[in-house]
């Protein structure tokens, strides 16, 4: 159960006031299971589309990454003049050519799809390798690294940072709360020191220890 916070607290923390009202009504359920909240069909379509163009991008600059490698890297895989044609379409790929190089890259770009196959080996061997050393972190202890058990691994890595953020989130309500009676008791606590300062300087102390000692 979420903790219900002062009825006070929320009158005079208006912003506080309004998350707790988004979070109990539209977010989460006072048992703290968050609510199932109906999407429209744009906003299905717009997230799918959101989510082609990510991977996509992902995609493009996987590739961009394994053509730098090879191109420039000490173990890349080419060698002698394709090697310098790779390194000219790298760096056509990362926008570093200027327009007036144009016909050289041209150039380049013919010879480099003619020899598609070589660079395709070597982009290959460099993105396993990649596929290995990723299957190695996520389970040194895989004798074979598969890296058909990727997708598991990332799954499982996504639900973890998923609940992550959920139990975040309940921590910081339980903060609050705790931080909403922790200013209560400093409240009575200066409460009660106002009342001792106002009766040692009227001396009501002082006359209730004489009459006790007399």
């Amino acid at each position: 159960m979420l903790p219900q916070p002062d009825a006070k607290v929320l009158r005079t923390n208006p912003q506080f006031a309004a998350l707790w009202r988004d979070l109990t009504t539209n977010k989460i359920q006072r048992n703290g299971v968050s609510r199932d909240v109906a999407l429209n069909s744009e906003t299905v379509k717009m997230r799918e589309v959101l989510h082609s163009k990510r991977v996509e991008i992902a995609e493009k600059e996987v590739l961009r990454n394994a053509v730098r490698h090879v191109a420039f890297g000490e173990d890349g895989g080419l060698t002698g003049e394709l090697r310098e044609t790779a390194q000219i379409v790298s760096a056509q790929l990362d926008g570093k050519l200027s327009p007036q190089d144009k016909d050289i890259v041209l150039v380049e770009v013919e010879e480099f799809m003619n020899n598609i196959d070589t660079i395709r080996a070597a982009v290959g061997s460099h993105m396993e390798q990649n596929m290995v050393l990723l299957c190695q972190i996520l389970d040194p202890t895989q004798q074979q690294p598969d890296p058909a058990t990727l997708p598991v691994h990332a799954q499982a890595l996504q639900a973890d940072v998923e609940e992550a953020k959920w139990q975040l989130g309940v921590k910081r309500i339980e903060l609050a709360s705790t931080l909403t009676q922790l200013l209560k008791t400093n409240a009575q606590l200066l409460q009660t020191c106002i009342r001792i300062l106002e009766q040692v300087v009227h001396g009501s102390w002082r006359k209730d220890w004489r009459s006790d000692c007399w």
